[in-house]
């Protein structure tokens, strides 16, 4: 009787080893993959969405005027505005709302910043980069968008 009580007991004890093991496996899973995520900026993703739907002065022939998300692909596939060229104008859009939304400088919070929008084949549609973007921190929003079966995409980063 007491063999079996002691047979029992050490049953007992494996059932939670082998427990305890498979519950350190999965917090280590759970631990790893979080450290594996990318670091999104929710004020790099917040500008990002509203710089894309932030009305040009780009003017379709007879219609409305884009926003900047259209006036992206406009600038990719070489057409014009009512106003001029898609690309130019595209330029001074965005040049105006990275100027009037991001202070950088050494004194300041922010570094610097860098923006890139290429199609899905490497083309660059605008891109700028001011200030210091050599820092250890750094972090960013990275969005793709179809558009007419062309994937357009938009890199922005901050270094603070």
């Amino acid at each position: 009787m007491r063999k079996k009580a002691q047979e029992e007991m050490v049953g007992f004890g494996m059932i939670i080893a082998i427990v305890m093991i498979i519950m350190v496996i999965f917090l280590w899973f759970y631990l790893n993959k979080s450290n594996n995520e990318e670091i999104i900026d929710y004020g790099a993703k917040s500008f990002v969405d509203s710089f894309l739907d932030y009305t040009s002065s780009c003017k379709e022939y007879g219609r409305d005027y884009l926003v900047v998300k259209e006036l992206i692909y406009w600038c990719y596939s070489g057409s014009s505005c009512e106003e001029g060229d898609a690309c130019e104008i595209l330029q001074e859009t965005m040049d105006g709302i990275l100027g009037q939304s991001w202070k950088v400088g050494e004194e300041e919070k922010i570094k610097g910043y860098s923006l890139n929008i290429t199609s899905e084949n490497g083309d660059f549609i605008y891109s700028k980069q001011e200030g210091n973007l050599i820092s250890a921190n750094s972090k960013g929003y990275y969005w793709e968008y179809p558009k007419k079966r062309i994937m357009m995409q938009v890199d922005f980063s901050i270094y603070y």
